[in-house]
């Protein structure tokens, strides 16, 4: 009897010792992860130290954002520069290619022209009267005499892609 009092007790006590250890194990447990959060925070917290402050990053913020409104500005500009330069080149090259047209033209109505005629032509715009009408107007003869200069755009040999104005010359009577 004494033996299974001993034995109870024995038993009680071992239970009561298991039942402590799991809460020991799990109240571990709790510590560790409450250890291992603490840590995470701290580790935070020291970054977060080492970051410049809101009002700090904010005012950079805006110094960029200015200074985005300014390049975006300038952009804008430059663009709208460059798109007037484009139209006055493309208008330029029209005009030239219009005049050698019309410079082309020319020469071939005063090749089909007399010699005589060119000759009476060279002699009016010598004199001075270029006009040829009866009263004065250019409206009956052609505005220029004699062999016109004629010009063609060409790229320039160096290497540079701005155009060139090459003229080969010929006689040009001044009207």
């Amino acid at each position: 009897r004494l033996l299974r009092e001993l034995a109870a007790s024995a038993e009680a006590e071992t239970a009561a010792a298991e039942r402590e250890c799991e809460e020991l194990r799990a109240q571990l447990e709790t510590t560790r992860q409450q250890r291992t959060e603490h840590e995470q925070t701290e580790m935070l917290s020291r970054q977060v130290k080492t970051l410049p402050s809101r009002a700090h990053s904010l005012a950079e913020l805006q110094a960029l954002s200015v200074q985005l409104d300014e390049v975006s500005a300038r952009r804008t500009v430059l663009e709208r520069r460059l798109r007037a330069r484009q139209q006055k080149v493309q208008l330029l090259f029209e005009v030239l290619a219009e005049f050698e047209h019309e410079l082309a033209d020319e020469e071939r109505l005063d090749s089909k022209s007399s010699p005589q005629q060119q000759d009476e032509d060279m002699s009016d715009a010598v004199s001075g009267d270029a006009g040829g009408g009866l009263d004065g107007s250019a409206a009956s003869k052609p505005s220029v005499l004699g062999k016109r200069s004629s010009s063609t755009v060409s790229s320039s040999s160096d290497g540079d892609s701005k155009p060139r104005l090459r003229s080969r010359s010929k006689r040009v009577a001044l009207g």
